[in-house]
C-alpha cells in the first residue's frame, strides 16, 4: 500500500483529521492548506465539497493550495462541511510574545515593565 492511499484510507476518520491537521498548523499555514486538501479529497472530494459548501471547484483548488488564503468565512464552511470545526487555545508562551512585541514597539520602555494582556474569562 503506497503512502498516499494508506493516508486516504486513514482520514476518512474524523478524529484522525483533525489530529493529522492539526500537526499541520503547528507546521505552517501552508502546510495547514495542503493537509485540509488531502482531508476534503479523502472524505468528500472537490466535487462534493463544493456543492455543500457552495463555494466554486476550482476556487477551492486555489484556496486548498499551499498558496490558498481562505477567508474565515470559507475555512469555517469547508471545516464544517468536514465534520470539523476550529478550536482556540491558550498558549502559554503567548503573553511574553505581547510583551516582547510592545517592547519592540516602543523601544523606550523595558520590557520588564509591560504588563501581559489580562486572561479572558
Amino acid at each position: 500500500m503506497s503512502y498516499k492511499s494508506d493516508l486516504q484510507k486513514r482520514l476518512k476518520d474524523t478524529a484522525y483529521c483533525a489530529g493529522y491537521l492539526s500537526a499541520a498548523m503547528e507546521d505552517s499555514n501552508e502546510a495547514f492548506l495542503v493537509a485540509l486538501r488531502d482531508v476534503a479529497d479523502a472524505k468528500a472530494g472537490m466535487s462534493e465539497l463544493a456543492s455543500v459548501t457552495q463555494l466554486n471547484r476550482e476556487s477551492l483548488y486555489k484556496l486548498l493550495s499551499q498558496y490558498g488564503n481562505p477567508r474565515l468565512t470559507s475555512l469555517t464552511s469547508i471545516l464544517a462541511a468536514l465534520g470539523l470545526r476550529i478550536k482556540i487555545e491558550a498558549a502559554a508562551e503567548a503573553p511574553a510574545r505581547v510583551a516582547a512585541t510592545a517592547a519592540q514597539r516602543h523601544k523606550a520602555q523595558p520590557a520588564s515593565s509591560i504588563h501581559p494582556l489580562p486572561a479572558c474569562k
